[in-house]
């Protein structure tokens, strides 16, 4: 019903599309189609056009459980009775609820929510207990009929969550249709929520494979073509471009006339400073992505500007930061001698543009002498994106790389290049770099995030970084007590923690401790060196580590862990990481696979110093491989015919190795057209009402399902059901009497 509903829905919204642009074109799926594996991603606030609850207590508004902040929450109006003041929403029966509407179409796929914690008294009022999605019926009314209903909830503080097929709308309708609460009168009364996340299946959207160029151009210059490429999410290039332009860097632009190719060539005089997006429509489903933003610009640099913001020009890095607004972007002219701190207190970006005139790309912001502070602080306010940037700690290490065998000549030292307090975010874009830093007093060569609630994104490169000379230097590249994402593409290589003080030189690469928790989605670590121990990664025992994706990970040192690896998404062929643990013993579980995960490369991908990796149902464990003693049966077996009942027999393996299966096969004599025996999966096969003649069989051993070293094959044993014995076992018979 809800997949015949999709259709239906889908079907008018193309109807209508096509009214509206003789370019589009809508594919509906058949039944039983094969999918590609769903891909979700979070939708921004700044996607949502408008939030509309039943009702909201001041000063809990609906906008704080869509703002990312787990220390505030939503709850409609206080009553102590019935349902209180809250409303029914939007010509429905229905309260405790809010409408998202979303400013373009959406094909969302999974909502998450997350309650307020504690379950005495008003603490578990409003607190959802099932949760329903609704969409519209063809009239644009609400549909009676929930799209998407949940379980039942637990009453804990835990983030819950309600995934359902794919529906492509432009808003949608969420219900607490049951609710917890502090007796009779506060049940089903509220809702709350701390978090209400909702995500897009990105199977549905197009892919912009290259991004329009930001350039700034000398007076009376000749302007290039911006260019974008896109694929569709079915295949080739069944998409369609808008271009917009703005005079101020965000995408409030407007539409520009007859500019719906991949490429579009500004008209720019001197001094003009002009962004430019495009809206790349996915034809065959409807759905749209927005290209990075790319500025244009003419500009004389008689000043010796460094910076551009929002068109204007500035020449200290301090000042473009002061003026960028937030979620705006300081674009780098020229590079930058930094001589102090810069502090950041809001979400901005930092990049360099694509193509200068008169430079090379990408620009270098570098410590100067006497800088001797973080080169970036980011508060707990902040969110702070680099990309297409190289940021240098001015560190020079002559000839030697890594950093562990070189001496920095330069004067040039201090702390870590970025410091994250509190809840600061900090991302590092596939085309940044962040390199040749000396922190002398503190840990993370590159990047230190004391608090458990920083949140860092690695998509670039942490190259050549050292931490010494301090009692913790710990993380030559970064150390983290919080939440640490390495994406494809990543590079983090060369870097060196050095012996300091008693817990000093672990960690070359990484260093995880407290709540350190890292998410390795792809990305390279190696070559990095640790004094102590852990040159690429450092956990202590309460961290946790996911992983997924394409990824190179060398030596990574799990002697102190007690959480095993969670593979939550599929593994790629070539992936590989390296586990040292000299404690580990034979049948550890070192990684757990999620429901769902394609099991073809885990194994192969993770291996274990000294060990055989394999998997044992959901778990990759480690032991001895699965082994047969002397071939594990004798080539022939001779059974007596037993003319007064029951002939049987038993055939035996002795094996070695850590959580051994068995499987028994029978075959013919050449060991051809096998037949499993069903329910046989001990180290003995009994044969029972066997009949004159040869029966041949075999036994496969592995460890659990799936083993690095692969399952082993017996030898083939013919067993030889005979009315009379061989003479050599007749005499042997005749001498037993």
């Amino acid at each position: 019903m809800k997949k015949w509903r999709n259709k239906i829905l889908s079907a008018v919204l193309v109807l209508s599309l096509l009214l509206t642009s003789s370019s589009f074109a809508f594919a509906v799926g058949e039944e039983g189609t094969t999918e590609e594996p769903v891909q979700e991603v979070k939708i921004t606030r700044d996607e949502i056009a408008n939030l509309t609850p039943s009702s909201e207590h001041d000063p809990d508004e609906i906008g704080r459980a869509f703002d990312g902040n787990k220390d505030t929450f939503w709850h409609t109006k206080w009553n102590t009775t019935g349902d209180g003041y809250d409303s029914f929403i939007e010509g429905t029966k229905k309260k405790r609820a809010v409408v998202v509407k979303f400013k373009d179409f959406q094909w969302i796929s999974k909502l998450s929510y997350l309650p307020k914690s504690g379950t005495s008294g008003g603490e578990e009022n409003g607190k959802f207990k099932i949760c329903e999605i609704y969409i519209k019926d063809l009239d644009g009314t609400w549909s009676d009929t929930p799209y998407a209903k949940s379980e039942t909830w637990a009453n804990d503080a835990n983030w819950k969550t309600l995934s359902f097929e794919p529906v492509f709308v432009d808003s949608i309708l969420i219900y607490a249709s049951e609710t917890y609460g502090a007796g009779t009168s506060n049940t089903n009364a509220y809702a709350c929520a701390k978090e209400i996340e909702l995500y897009k299946d990105m199977s549905k959207y197009p892919t912009i494979t290259e991004q329009p160029k930001s350039a700034v151009y000398a007076p009376d210059a000749t302007v290039n073509a911006l260019t974008v490429s896109a694929n569709s999410s079915a295949s080739g290039d069944n998409v369609s471009y808008q271009w917009y332009e703005s005079n101020t860097d965000d995408y409030n632009g407007t539409v520009i006339g007859n500019a719906t190719s991949d490429t579009y060539t500004p008209t720019l005089t001197s001094d003009q400073t002009t962004y430019y997006y495009v809206k790349v429509t996915d034809n065959s489903t409807g759905a749209n992505v927005y290209s990075d933003i790319a500025v244009v610009s003419m500009h004389n640099n008689s000043d010796n500007d460094i910076a551009l913001v929002n068109g204007k020009y500035y020449n200290t890095l301090t000042n473009a930061i002061n003026a960028v607004p937030a979620g705006g972007t300081v674009w780098i002219v020229g590079n930058i001698d930094l001589t102090s701190n810069i502090n950041i207190n809001k979400d901005i970006n930092i990049k360099s543009v694509d193509n200068l005139i008169r430079a090379t790309q990408p620009f270098t912001i570098k410590r100067t002498a006497g800088n001797n502070n973080e080169m970036f602080t980011v508060e707990t306010t902040g969110n702070l994106t680099l990309d297409n940037i190289i940021i240098d700690g001015g560190a020079e290490w002559g000839n030697s790389t890594p950093a562990e065998g070189a001496t920095n000549s330069s004067e040039r030292n201090g702390s870590s290049i970025v410091r994250v307090n509190g809840d600061g975010q900090l991302t590092i874009g596939s085309n940044a770099i962040l390199q040749n830093n000396e922190s002398v007093s503190s840990g993370g060569g590159a990047i230190i995030a004391d608090s458990g609630s920083g949140i860092l994104n690695i998509y670039g490169k942490i190259l050549n970084n050292k931490t010494i000379n301090n009692t913790y230097c710990n993380g030559g590249g970064i150390v983290t007590n919080g939440k640490l994402s390495i994406y494809e593409g990543a590079l983090i290589k060369g870097n060196f923690a050095a012996l300091g003080g008693t817990d000093a030189g672990v960690g070359g690469g990484i260093q995880l401790y407290g709540n350190g928790y890292l998410s390795i989605y792809g990305g390279t670590i190696e070559n990095n060196k640790a004094g102590r121990n852990s040159d690429n990664i450092s956990f202590s025992n309460n961290n946790q580590m996911i992983l997924s994706g394409n990824f190179n990970i060398e030596n990574i040192d799990f002697n102190n862990v007690n959480n095993p690896i969670k593979i939550v998404g599929d593994v790629a062929e070539n992936s590989s990481i390296t586990i040292i643990c000299n404690s580990i013993t034979d049948g550890t579980k070192v990684a757990a696979i999620d429901e769902g995960v394609d099991t073809t490369n885990i194994v192969k991908a993770i291996k274990v110093d000294g060990k055989t990796t394999y998997r044992f149902g959901n778990d990759v464990k480690v032991g001895q491989a699965a082994a047969f003693t002397d071939g594990g049966l004798d080539e022939t077996k001779t059974v007596m015919l037993n003319p007064n009942g029951n002939t049987s027999t038993t055939l035996t393996v002795e094996t070695t190795g850590t959580d051994v299966t068995y499987e028994w096969y029978s075959c013919d004599a050449d060991g051809n057209n096998a037949q499993l025996l069903e329910a046989q999966t001990t180290n003995m096969l009994t044969l029972d009402n066997l009949e004159k003649g040869s029966l041949y069989y075999y036994c496969v051993i592995d460890n659990g399902d799936e083993s690095t070293a692969g399952p082993k094959t017996s030898t083939t044993c013919e067993v030889k059901v005979t009315d009379f014995y061989p003479c050599s076992k007749a005499i042997e018979k005749f001498k037993s009497i």
